[in-house]
């Protein structure tokens, strides 16, 4: 049966050519892609807000709150960009704006102390560097922050955290020596930690209040940079400082009043000490101030460690540069122990039993054995001298050593084993050895006066109760007068040794006014007044030795009357004004 008409047509329907007509719109297709829509903006306010406006904007236009949070980013640069545009905002903005988001930035700068990158580190040190400069009076409530990363970076296991770490010890030092001492108890036991390790003594009872242990062990390895030499100066150099601030922030919580010449006169005289609320505040807290047993045990930690790396860097009496530091650096730190043992206990560390036996005999065994102590200088020869000088052998061509005497070390050292053994110390090479150098003129200057000046007062004191030192003490007395007049007339170190007459001529030590060295002593201070430009100390221990009496001084006073008061009036006296000339030789020169 064949297919009606209808589905033929259907059939070519789907095949169909789709015929033009003039005048009529071609159907669209179903897949036709449209181009009539309409578009419009979207405008968000907040990202053509006016950054200007703001305070704190960088050169780049960086906000505070954009830079806070590029720093939690995985990339280094990402990182340091932002601590650099933090730095930016803090170098170009007054410390009152800047205050206002102070606690952000200082919570931001803190934790890259503790980064193992060390270019974000040395950023970040800079950034707090630039803090400390900029708002120091308001870092003070947000200082803690920074005391507790900088002592977790102190105890860091990386090597390179840790040194950077005692570099930005060194900043705050220097820049905010107060605000360190009060967060001292937070820094100064990981000191200890650079180069010790901790020594855990299982057989120790554990005691009823609990306290720091500082029982440590010197560290020792080759491949740790923290063993170095190099790194244990720096260490004891930077210890030094930390220790010195407390010491300086509590001398500022005494104010003494003025001595009168009186008082000067007249022994027991003291001066009144006040005390000020707001100094006793910065370093109240600081416990080795004012605990006796938190000092002992951080001194017993410290000292043992101090004389272990002196065992391993010293060569006899001959030193090395490296030796002479590591030495001046521990008589530096023994001598703020012992101001520190004063301030706590309230006495004399010389009768504190702990300390006299934890540096007694380490002190005398370990240091003072190969007294007196020279360095030793390395001289190397180029080589043009070396075809000139043919006649040395090459050996000697090489290297030659020379040996320099270190009188300002020898001296220190002197100075501390008479504060620790005290009268014990003194004998006949002590004697000796400070009267060489007050005789010697080539070694002037090359020494601390004043610590030469207390270590002849204990001799003096000594040598004079015992009749039968007559000729030492004579002697000791001449090298002080001949030092004395070979000094210039306006010395500093002249004017200390007028301390020593003024012991000679003490009203308990009459027996010392006839020897030949007090009255030429005497003598030679009124021929200066008469012929020489003076100081206002010489003239008022001219005035003591008159209202004493001592070694005949009235006669020889008014024998040249004349001359002093020419002399003094013409040229004028350094540290007076004319009144206070007049007066004085008024009372110096009276019948």
């Amino acid at each position: 049966m064949g297919r009606s008409a209808k589905a033929k047509k259907a059939k070519k329907a789907d095949f169909a050519k789709v015929k033009l007509k003039v005048g009529k719109k071609l159907k669209k297709a179903d897949n036709e892609t449209r181009t009539d829509f309409k578009a419009r903006k979207i405008i968000i306010k907040e990202q053509f807000a006016d950054k200007s406006s703001e305070n704190l904007v960088t050169k780049k236009n960086h906000t505070l709150k954009e830079l806070l949070s590029r720093l939690h980013h995985q990339s280094v640069y990402v990182r340091q960009d932002g601590l650099n545009g933090l730095r930016q905002l803090v170098q170009n903005n007054r410390s009152d704006i800047l205050s206002q988001q102070l606690s952000s930035i200082v919570s931001a700068a803190a934790p890259t102390i503790l980064d193992t990158d060390g270019l974000i580190r040395g950023t970040g040190r800079k950034l707090i560097t630039d803090l400390l400069l900029k708002v120091i009076s308001e870092i003070e409530p947000h200082l803690h922050i920074l005391a507790s990363h900088l002592s977790c970076a102190l105890v860091h296991i990386n090597t390179n955290v840790q040194a950077d770490a005692l570099d930005l010890v060194n900043i705050m030092v220097t820049h905010a020596p107060g605000l360190v001492a009060k967060h001292a108890n937070v820094l100064l036991g990981n000191f200890l930690s650079l180069i010790s390790k901790k020594v855990n003594n299982p057989q120790t009872s554990v005691p009823k209040v609990k306290k720091v242990d500082f029982s440590s062990l010197i560290m020792v390895s080759p491949e740790n940079k923290l063993s170095s030499t190099k790194w244990r100066l720096k260490l004891l150099q930077e210890m030094g400082n930390f220790l010195r601030v407390i010491l300086a922030e509590e001398d500022k919580c005494e104010t003494a009043e003025p001595i009168s010449p009186w008082q000067t006169i007249l022994r027991g005289s003291l001066a009144q000490v006040q005390w000020s609320d707001q100094l006793v505040n910065n370093v109240g807290d600081v416990k080795i101030l004012k605990d006796e047993d938190e000092l002992q045990n951080f001194c017993s930690s410290l000292v043992p460690l101090l004389f272990a790396m002196w065992a391993e860097i010293t060569q006899g009496t001959m030193l090395t540069a490296e030796g002479k530091q590591m030495l001046q650096c521990m008589l530096e730190l023994l001598e703020q122990i012992w101001n520190l043992t004063r301030i706590c206990t309230q006495k004399n560390p010389a009768q504190c039993k702990w300390l006299q036996d934890l540096l007694t005999p380490a002190f005398q065994q370990r240091v003072m054995i190969a007294f007196p102590y020279s360095q030793h200088c390395d001289i190397s020869i180029g080589k043009k001298n070396k075809k000139r000088r043919s006649v040395l052998k090459e050996d000697e061509e090489m290297e030659r050593s020379s040996e320099e005497e270190c009188h300002e070390l020898n001296v220190s050292l002197l100075h501390m084993n008479l504060r620790i053994n005290g009268q014990k110390s003194i004998d006949s090479s002590l004697i000796n050895y400070v009267q060489s150098l007050l005789s010697d003129p080539a070694k002037d200057g090359q020494y601390s006066m004043y610590q030469v000046v207390l270590m002849a007062k204990t001799i003096l004191g000594e040598l004079s109760k015992s009749s039968n030192d007559q000729e030492i003490l004579e002697g000791f007395l001449a090298s002080i007068r001949e030092c004395f007049c070979r000094l210039h007339s306006l010395s500093k170190d002249k004017m200390q040794l007028l301390e020593l007459l003024d012991i000679a001529l003490d009203m308990n030590h009459r027996r010392l006014w006839s020897l030949p060295a007090v009255e030429g002593w005497s003598s030679d201070i009124v021929n200066e007044l008469s012929a020489q430009p003076a100081r206002s100390e010489m003239i008022s221990c001219a005035l003591q030795l008159r209202l004493r009496n001592a070694a005949n001084i009235k006669p020889l006073l008014l024998r040249k009357n004349e001359f002093i008061k020419g002399n003094l009036t013409s040229r004028g006296v350094l540290g007076m004004d004319e009144t206070q000339l007049e007066t004085a030789l008024n009372r110096l020169l009276s019948v």
